[in-house]
Parts: structure tokens; sequence; C-alpha cells
């Protein structure tokens, strides 16, 4: 793991389809830099659990959490949890 992106945190939509696409690949090359990473889905929360503890098991922070991206208030309810935690 690289430490790269040591103490950052990085938000990444479309990460839960399924655990098979692009946003899953950018989420592990995050976690995998060093960035904490918060997952999100629209639905399917199970699949962002999926990629977030894959992230984890790279040694970084990392959770799942509902939010759509296109709703104003599900994405400053999104900030409002990743910087809480």
């Amino acid at each position: 793991m690289s430490n790269a992106l040591a103490g950052r945190v990085a938000i990444v939509t479309g990460a839960g389809r399924g655990g098979r696409g692009i946003g899953r690949g950018i989420a592990v090359a995050l976690a995998s830099a060093g960035a904490n990473v918060v997952i999100t889905a629209r639905t399917n929360i199970a699949d962002a659990e999926a990629v977030a503890a894959e992230c984890t098991a790279l040694g970084v922070k990392s959770m799942a959490v509902v939010a759509d991206i296109v709703n104003e208030e599900s994405v400053d309810a999104l900030f409002k949890t990743t910087i809480e935690s």
C-alpha cells in the first residue's frame, strides 16, 4: 500500500454496483494509496458494504452510506455523515 493519500478522505459514488464496476476499482485504488474511503449507493447498501470491507482490508477506514447524488438533501446528509465519522 502506498501512503500518497494518507489522511485524505475520498467519496466514491457508484462503487456499490455489484462490486465489479469502475467505482469499485476507483475505491480500491484510492484505498491502496492510503485514502479513507466512503462508498455510496442509492439502494443496494450490501454491495457498497462489500466494497467498503475490501477497502478496510487494505488498512484504511471505509464505510458505506446510502445516498442519492441527484438529491441535494441526500448529498448534504452524505457530507454530514462523512465529516462526523
